[in-house]
């Protein structure tokens, strides 16, 4: 992927995660890792690597919040999937 695709990639995550916390899906009181990479999605002059790892990150807060806020019982009655013997 190109750096310009991965900024873009950037900004479009960094809208999700925000909305994920004004909905209170994330949780606000956690650090998350995209922070760590101290990297805001309109840096267009930092490197590649760095926007994939925020990418990256950002794809990781959104599937933790997710999976902490889901459970195996609930998947099962709202998509009628048989529960596993």
């Amino acid at each position: 992927m190109k750096k310009q695709e991965l900024a873009h990639m950037h900004g479009l995550f960094y809208m999700i995660h925000t909305a994920l916390e004004n909905d209170g899906v994330l949780d606000l009181e956690k650090q998350t890792k995209h922070e760590k990479t101290n990297l805001d999605p309109t840096t267009i002059h930092a490197a590649k690597n760095r926007h994939h790892k925020a990418v990256n990150c950002y794809i990781e807060d959104i599937v933790d919040s997710i999976q902490a806020t889901t459970s195996p019982t609930t998947n099962r009655k709202n998509n009628n999937i048989p529960a596993s013997k």
